[in-house]
């Protein structure tokens, strides 16, 4: 028999321009693989749901305890709509009744925003990198971890895992980026918490912060963590540190999205830890090209034109970045890269 690694990559292998049966028959064999993987760890599945009026993937239990499961693998990012809808069906079950809604292809930049948002938090969030990490590390463990920073700090999305990127000497060797489970943090000496609102933000975040340490001849432990969502940063924040070592550097990149002060003190307000807070006016884009008025709809007119996707096009902008200059042009980002240089040089 297959183990569940090589079962997960032939399902990840498909094409993103499959036919559509293909897609659907993925979906098919994706509750397969959830219903192995839950039952290896003998958490009970029940597979395909379909109460009077509705449909549910599925339900196990977990130290006693029964959850709804949802998953979906779809080409984009699902909107804030469709787990509303997850939600809708959560709350129509007894009270205290828990979801774990799975997208494979994660969430919109306003989907966890708009569930936080809400009064009564009863779903929980997992992505592809979940489901990475719970093979590795089982499924019970991973949601343990997310249960505990949903229970404590309202953290609907914790993300189980970072992205790291170490500069190892001033010959500056790059390893690879590489997901990472968060509950190592303390595993690492000479580190650096970068926390973030999405994964393209890491990519930018990650080659700029190696371009500083290499300009500096510095070495650093870099590590990323996605919040998916700007609500979502004081939450995952607060639940991130107590998993790190006394006095590691904390800084947050968000976008204002054209609400400085607003966001300022939204995220002030919930947060009591050390940080160190950047705020790009109006997003992160604008590090890339610092004179236009709409940086991210600019890249991506660019990149159309250039006949490139969008990140790659981004990966060759930020080479061409001159940091000296973006200092003297966008103050946040002279803030980012004073911040990356004192935690090193502290």
């Amino acid at each position: 028999m297959v183990s569940l690694r090589e079962q997960f990559e032939a399902l990840r292998a498909l094409s993103s321009d499959a036919p559509a049966v293909d897609k659907r028959s993925r979906g098919f064999e994706f509750e397969k693989f959830l219903e192995r993987m839950l039952d290896s760890e003998h958490l009970e599945p029940s597979i395909r749901l379909r109460p009077t009026g509705e449909e549910i993937d599925g339900s196990f239990t977990l130290d006693q305890r029964v959850y709804l499961l949802e998953a979906k693998w779809h080409e984009k990012p699902l909107p804030a709509s469709t787990i509303y809808m997850f939600k809708g069906k959560v709350d129509g079950k007894l009270f205290g009744t828990i979801g774990i809604f799975i997208s494979m292809s994660g969430y919109s930049e306003d989907a966890i925003d708009a569930l936080i948002a809400g009064k009564d938090l009863n779903v929980v969030l997992m992505d592809a990198n979940d489901i990475e990490a719970a093979i590795d590390k089982g499924f019970a463990h991973v949601l343990r971890v997310k249960l505990r920073a949903a229970a404590e700090v309202g953290a609907v999305f914790f993300p189980i895992t970072n992205t790291l990127a170490t500069i190892s000497d001033a010959n500056v060797t790059v390893d690879s980026a590489a997901p990472t489970d968060v509950v190592e943090f303390a595993k690492l000496n000479n580190q650096i918490i970068i926390l973030c609102e999405s994964h393209s933000d890491i990519r930018i975040l990650n080659r700029l912060g190696q371009r500083i340490l290499e300009h500096k001849s510095l070495s650093a432990n870099l590590r990323f963590v996605a919040a998916q969502g700007k609500h979502g940063i004081p939450r995952v924040m607060n639940a991130i540190y107590p998993l790190l070592p006394n006095a590691t550097p904390l800084i947050v990149v968000v976008d204002s999205d054209g609400q400085v002060e607003e966001t300022d003190r939204a995220i002030r307000e919930e947060v009591t830890i050390p940080f160190t807070l950047v705020i790009i006016d109006p997003e992160i884009e604008a590090w890339v090209k610092p004179s236009a008025s709409n940086p991210r709809q600019v890249l991506k007119q660019l990149s159309h034109a250039a006949n490139q996707s969008l990140d790659m096009y981004i990966d060759k902008e930020i080479e061409n970045v001159n940091l000296e200059e973006m200092c003297k042009k966008a103050p946040s980002f002279q803030l980012f890269y004073d911040s990356i240089v004192k935690a090193v040089t502290r």
